[in-house]
């Protein structure tokens, strides 16, 4: 396998000459040229601006699947929960995985170099193609595996010149370029990580997997079963708002393949109305922030108390709530805190149950600062100790939950999912075996439940269509019909508030971002403030971190009750502007 440099002069030449057809975009008025950052999972930003970009993009794709002996990678044009006028890329290593952390200042020197230094591109792209392990260096060497790039895009109307501007980057490079069409950026992800480990990847596939998990972890013992229980209609339609995106059409998909095992979808905001717009007063996203149903959908015309999914433009976030039981009140949220909460404790339910076949293997949660104190307390009494907390963004989640048994992670906007290590797979079909040996049959169903579970979940990544079925899978084995809003525990009072600064790096955070280390004496401020409202009596909390995409900072304020809240907000905001001006 031959890596990309400087000294490989065939594919220099071609990428030079190919790179000159996308120019980097100049400011409106035509000074300098617009330059690009790598955000929390890659690119975004005007769609028109993007095309340089995206075949940037590509090329660095291509490279990836170089570094890795040929391995399949992959690129998603979407904006996730942007507006429709936004669009971006996400690069996808051969394990479904993102992009390496310590190749985003490599992508942000790549894409924003000048079209003119084909060198300085190549250089990039070499680096790209050399950072890998000693292992993965070596089987690289060895592979004759043809290099190849999956390409998706969402249903935005600019994707389809993004995406043909990286599939013309990978082509530059001399690799393979497939054009999988429209997805869900967690579909894309399962296609790569599925070509690579030789699993089926048509779509198809993808819905089967998923479907067969659901109906394996809902089947019932015939001798407990009921005529009620025995009933695919017990359960009303699951009203899904689609956000006007991806969505609408793959949950389509998705609803074929797991009606026949009684779990109904009423999909609303499909992307196909007159009045669509895509993130545009629908969407996980608004309805997080809003505290309010979808605009569109007819959602204020369903029974009070109706439990609803909304999903964002891409479907990689899910969020529940349920429809308002009288006039003027709010919908009752199940952010992604309380849904982390659902899976974590029916997994290490199931953990427990399946003792003592099943030992040493245990389940843990990653929250980052802005999880719910209530929650972070409700898991820690029940799982015996503390979730682990890492700065935001759902590449440092996803990496900690890597390195538990079993761990589960979402953040409060509803991206998440349960990961389950390969020694904990392997634990779990060793101790079936056992127990059935021995027929332990209590034992066995908790096994087996934990088998399961494993395949109704993407995984690759956080995935809202896999995420629904899991959800929707651990309400029917607990036969919950009812409110799942405050069903473990009940939310502190929180708020989030943006400020406005000239230099948001003057703020520097440690401790997973809930302390600030500079400027000097903000975060002894904030201990006043906090001590001053009777920080125990009041379980106040608040922490401020530096924005990662925006010039200003964000304070998190949460207690007991609304009026500390905004007391403290208040006082904490007037300081930031004191020592931040």
């Amino acid at each position: 396998m031959t890596l990309p440099d400087a000294s490989n002069h065939a594919w220099a030449q071609t990428y030079a000459k190919a790179t000159r057809d996308h120019p980097l975009p100049t400011e409106s008025d035509g000074g300098a040229p617009i330059q690009f950052s790598y955000g929390t999972a890659g690119f975004r930003t005007r769609a028109e601006i993007l095309h340089s970009t995206c075949f940037r993009a590509g090329a660095l794709a291509a490279a990836r699947s170089l570094a890795h002996g040929g391995q399949t990678t992959g690129i998603v044009i979407t904006a996730s929960h942007n507006p429709a006028r936004d669009n971006g890329v996400k690069l996808v290593e051969p394990n479904g995985g993102t992009m390496p952390m310590a190749l985003e200042s490599v992508a942000e020197a790549l894409a924003n170099a000048s079209e003119a230094d084909a060198e300085a591109q190549i250089a990039a792209l070499g680096e790209a193609a050399r950072m890998v392990d000693a292992s993965a260096a070596a089987a690289a060497r060895a592979s004759d595996r043809k290099p190849r790039v999956f390409v998706a895009r969402d249903t935005r109307a600019s994707g389809r010149a993004l995406a043909d501007a990286a599939l013309a980057g990978i082509r530059a490079m001399g690799v393979e370029a497939v054009d999988r069409g429209v997805a869900t950026t967690p579909q894309l992800h399962y296609y790569v990580l599925a070509t690579n480990t030789g699993a089926p990847d048509a779509e198809a596939d993808y819905y089967a997997r998923l479907a067969a998990g659901y109906a394996a972890l809902t089947e019932k013992d015939e001798d407990d079963m009921t005529e009620t229980e025995n009933d695919t209609d017990n359960f009303p339609p699951l009203v899904i708002d689609c956000a006007d995106g991806v969505g609408g059409d793959k949950l389509a998909g998705l609803s074929e393949a797991v009606e026949s095992y009684g779990l109904r979808f009423d999909l609303r905001n499909r992307g196909n109305a007159a009045d669509s717009s895509l993130n545009d007063g629908v969407g996980s996203d608004f309805v997080q922030k809003a505290r309010t149903p979808p605009m569109r959908g007819g959602f204020e015309s369903l029974e009070p108390g109706t439990r609803c999914v909304s999903v964002d433009g891409d479907a990689d976030r899910l969020i529940y709530f349920e429809t308002p039981r009288s006039p003027g009140e709010p919908i009752a949220l199940v952010d992604g805190d309380q849904i982390a909460v659902l899976i974590a404790d029916f997994l290490g339910e199931m953990v427990r149950e399946a003792e003592p076949y099943l030992t040493d293997v245990r389940v843990g949660v990653v929250q980052t600062a802005y999880a719910n104190g209530a929650s972070t307390k409700f898991l820690t009494e029940r799982l015996g100790e503390p979730p682990a907390c890492v700065p935001t963004g759902v590449k440092h989640l996803h990496h900690k939950a890597e390195e538990m048994d079993i761990g589960v992670y979402f953040e409060s906007n509803g991206h998440g999912t349960a990961l389950f290590s390969p020694a904990a797979s392997k634990a779990i079909e060793e101790a079936t075996v056992e127990a059935l040996t021995q027929r332990a049959m209590p034992q066995v169903k908790a096994l087996l439940a934990l088998t399961h579970a494993q395949r109704c979940i993407n995984p690759a990544v956080g995935d809202a269509m896999s995420g629904i079925l899991l959800v929707e899978a651990i309400l029917r084995v607990r036969k919950i019909k009812g409110s799942i809003a405050n069903l473990y525990y009940t939310d502190l009072s929180s708020r989030q508030t943006k400020v406005v600064v000239r230099d948001r790096t003057t703020i520097k955070t440690v401790d997973a971002e809930r302390t600030c280390e500079k400027p000097p004496g903000l975060q002894e401020a904030i201990e006043k403030i906090l001590d001053d409202e009777g920080r125990e009596k009041v379980r106040g909390r608040a922490f401020v971190r530096p924005s990662g995409t925006e010039d200003c900072v964000r304070v998190y304020v949460e207690a007991t009750d609304e009026a500390t809240v905004g007391r403290v907000t208040d006082a904490i905001v007037e300081k930031v502007r004191d020592l931040c001006a």
